[in-house]
């Protein structure tokens, strides 16, 4: 008879369950050992468990991310598609005064400046508007001139920002191929 098996019977007859048995046989024995103690067989596993969460928490962390989001170019024109979640030509609120919107456009220019032009429908009259922008990945920071500073996004094809207590939401038109 192997010494590890006599080892393993003797283990077996003093009942010794809840103590680590002196073992130096083979990892051959292991799911013997395992029977023999189930605390030691529990401790393994925890461990396996603890060493694989470490290994997958560890592989989390040397993933290398990036924060900075790639916006598309955001210069061209833009047509106004809704103010306020109102399909245009939409009546908004604004300052206590109904203001009727016929349309309106949004130009980003590739020198860092844009401006705005929203026409009123029946007063043949327009409100136009002049900024320099910064773009930081897909927000642009308009500067206007004379007045604030507002804060637009970029997603796609669509511009919006809200100004003044308005929303605004701008669709990128389509560069003819002529």
């Amino acid at each position: 008879m192997k010494p590890e098996q006599t080892q393993l019977q003797a283990a077996r007859k003093q009942g010794k369950t809840g103590e680590t048995p002196q073992y130096s046989g083979s990892n051959s024995d292991i799911t013997t050992l395992c029977d023999i103690n189930p605390q030691l067989h529990q401790r393994r596993l925890l461990q396996l468990c603890i060493l694989s969460l470490l290994t997958v928490l560890i592989c989390a962390g040397c993933k290398q991310h990036s924060n900075a989001t790639v916006a598309a170019d955001p210069v061209g024109a833009y047509v106004l598609v809704s103010v306020d979640e109102n399909k245009v030509p939409c009546r908004v609120e604004h300052e206590g005064h109904a203001v009727p919107i016929q349309s309106g456009t949004f130009l980003i220019n590739a020198d860092g400046t844009c401006s705005s032009k929203i026409l009123l429908a029946g007063q043949n009259s327009a409100v136009e508007v002049k900024a320099t922008y910064t773009q930081e990945g897909s927000k642009l920071t308009m500067q206007w001139a004379g007045a604030g500073r507002t804060v637009g996004t970029i997603e796609g094809d669509t511009f919006t920002m809200t100004n003044e207590g308005m929303t605004l939401a701008y669709q990128k038109q389509k560069k003819n191929s002529s």
